[in-house]
């Protein structure tokens, strides 16, 4: 009888520790969904991508620098 008492409680414990896991990848899984506005944005911006109205990183920052 003292054996099942451990290894119920062992059980027990080890789900509990399950339990704070999940929570935790739940949480990370949370921060990293999309809204429908980070994809509106994303959708816009390939757009813009693909119409050439966007530059370059480094044409950009050169621009930054030279004030133009």
């Amino acid at each position: 009888m003292e054996q099942f008492k451990t290894n119920a409680n062992e059980i027990i414990a080890r789900l509990a520790r399950l339990q704070k896991d999940m929570n935790s990848v739940k949480e990370q899984i949370e921060d990293i969904t999309l809204t429908k506005d980070d994809l509106d944005a994303l959708e816009k911006a390939e757009e813009e991508f693909n119409s050439g109205e966007t530059i370059s990183h480094k044409e950009l920052k050169k621009s930054l620098d030279y004030g133009v």
